[in-house]
C-alpha cells in the first residue's frame, strides 16, 4: 500500500500548522469571508453565467500558510503509477494541498473548518468543469433553462449555486469520510477524484439542458405571451424619448397597483421570498416620494438608451433586461448612473425591508437591492409594451 503523500507531504504539513495555528485559523477564516464577499454576486445567484474567481494569488495563500511547496506535491504525484493523465483534477499539486486541509481539520475535530476547506476544494472543481463546459453563454437561454429544471435539481432545491454546492460537498464527506482515516495514497486521492466527479456530473447535466434549450430556441424573455408589443417610434431625439418614456411609465405607476407577475419573476431570479419581496414594494409605493421613484426609472432608461446605445424600440427585447442586468451587476462601476441607482436602492431597504435590517449578510442585502432593481427595469418593460 502506497503512502508516500502521508510521509512526505502530509506529515510536514501536519507540523508546519502547528506553528503558531491559532493565528493560522484566524488567516484561514479572514481568508473565506474575503473570498465570499469577493464572489458573492456570482456565488449567491441561481444562475451559472459568471464564473468564480479563484485567482493564483488565492491558491498561493495555502502554499505559504502551509510551508509546502507545489513542485514537493507535484514530484510525488509523478511517482504514484495508479493516476492516469486524463485525471485533470487529481493531477493538480492543489488539490492534494486542499486533501491535507481538510484532512488536517478533520484528525482535529474542527468542523466548520474542514467544511470551509471541503467547500473550497468543490469551488475549485467547479470553476475547472465551469471553464472546461459552460462556454460563451447566451444568458437569457440559462436563465430560462435553470427556471425550467426539475425540482429535483439541485437548483431547484437550494436557493444558489453556493448552497448547491456546499450540500453536495458535504454528502460527498458523508460518503467518504473514511478516506481520511487510512494512510493510503489511493484512499486520500480517491476522496477528492468522487467530490470532483459529483460536481463534474452536475456542471455537465446542467450545461446538456442549456444546449437543448439553445438549440430550440427557448431563452428568458419577459415580454412573451403575457405581453402584447407595441411597435412605435417616436420621432424625437433621445432626450425626448427618454422623458416621455419615464412620464408614460410613472403615470401607469400612479394610476395602477403593484404587478404581482413582475414582483414574482424579480424573487424568482434573486432568490428572494416573494412574499417579502412584495411586502416591501407594497410599503414602498405607498410611502415613497413620487419623485425618487421616478428618479429611478429615468436612470435605468437612460442607462439603457445611453450607455447601452439602444433605441426606443429595443426596449421590448429580450436583450432589455440581460443588458441593464450585466451593468448593474458589475461590482467595479465608475458609471453615474449605476451609482445613483445603488444609492436610492439602499435608502429604500433601510427603510423598507424588516427582513434587510435583520441581516448583516452582504449577499442578502446585495439580493434585495437586486430584486427591487429588477423589479422596476421589469416595470419598464411591461409598461412600454402596453
Amino acid at each position: 500500500m502506497s503512502n508516500k503523500i502521508k510521509k512526505i507531504i502530509y506529515d510536514p504539513f501536519c507540523e508546519n500548522m502547528k506553528k503558531d495555528s491559532k493565528n493560522k485559523i484566524v488567516e484561514l477564516n479572514n481568508f473565506f469571508q474575503k473570498f465570499i464577499d469577493k464572489n458573492n454576486e456570482v456565488l449567491f445567484t441561481l444562475y451559472p453565467i459568471e464564473r468564480v474567481n479563484i485567482s493564483d494569488s488565492d491558491r498561493n495563500f495555502f502554499f505559504v500558510l502551509s510551508g509546502i511547496e507545489p513542485k514537493e506535491i507535484k514530484t510525488v504525484l509523478k511517482s504514484l503509477d495508479f493516476i492516469k493523465a486524463s485525471w485533470k483534477s487529481l493531477n493538480n499539486e492543489f488539490t492534494v494541498l486542499m486533501l491535507c486541509y481538510v484532512r488536517y481539520f478533520y484528525e482535529h475535530k474542527n468542523k466548520e473548518l474542514m467544511e470551509k476547506c471541503i467547500l473550497f476544494m468543490a469551488l475549485q472543481f467547479y470553476v475547472m468543469n465551469h471553464v472546461s463546459r459552460i462556454k460563451y453563454i447566451q444568458k437569457e437561454t440559462m436563465i430560462y433553462t435553470v427556471n425550467h429544471l426539475s425540482n429535483k435539481h439541485d437548483l431547484k432545491k437550494f436557493p444558489n449555486i453556493f448552497q448547491a454546492i456546499y450540500k453536495k460537498s458535504l454528502k460527498n464527506h458523508e460518503s467518504y469520510s473514511r478516506n481520511l482515516e487510512t494512510n493510503s495514497d489511493k484512499d486520500f486521492l480517491e476522496y477528492g477524484l468522487n467530490l470532483n466527479n459529483r460536481i463534474r456530473k452536475w456542471v455537465i447535466g446542467l450545461w446538456l439542458e442549456y444546449i437543448e434549450n439553445k438549440n430550440s430556441g427557448r431563452y428568458f424573455n419577459t415580454t412573451a405571451d403575457d405581453y402584447s408589443e407595441e411597435n412605435y417610434s417616436m420621432n424625437t431625439n433621445s432626450s425626448m424619448e427618454i422623458t416621455n418614456l419615464t412620464n408614460k411609465i410613472i403615470l401607469k405607476v400612479v394610476k395602477y397597483s403593484v404587478n404581482i407577475k413582475l414582483v414574482k419573476f424579480a424573487s424568482q431570479i434573486t432568490t428572494i421570498s416573494f412574499s417579502s419581496l412584495l411586502n416591501t414594494i407594497n410599503e414602498l409605493m405607498k410611502k415613497e416620494k413620487i419623485e425618487e421613484i421616478k428618479k429611478l426609472i429615468e436612470l435605468i432608461i437612460e442607462l439603457y438608451m445611453i450607455e447601452g446605445k439602444r433605441k426606443y424600440e429595443d426596449f421590448s427585447s429580450k436583450d432589455y433586461i440581460s443588458y441593464i442586468f450585466s451593468i448593474y451587476s458589475k461590482s467595479n462601476t465608475i458609471d453615474e448612473r449605476v451609482l445613483k441607482i445603488k444609492k436610492i436602492l439602499e435608502g429604500w431597504l433601510e427603510k423598507y425591508s424588516a427582513s434587510y435590517l435583520k441581516t448583516n449578510r452582504v449577499a442578502t442585502k446585495i439580493n434585495w437591492k437586486k430584486a427591487i432593481f429588477l423589479y422596476f427595469a421589469l416595470l419598464i418593460q411591461y409598461n412600454y409594451s402596453n
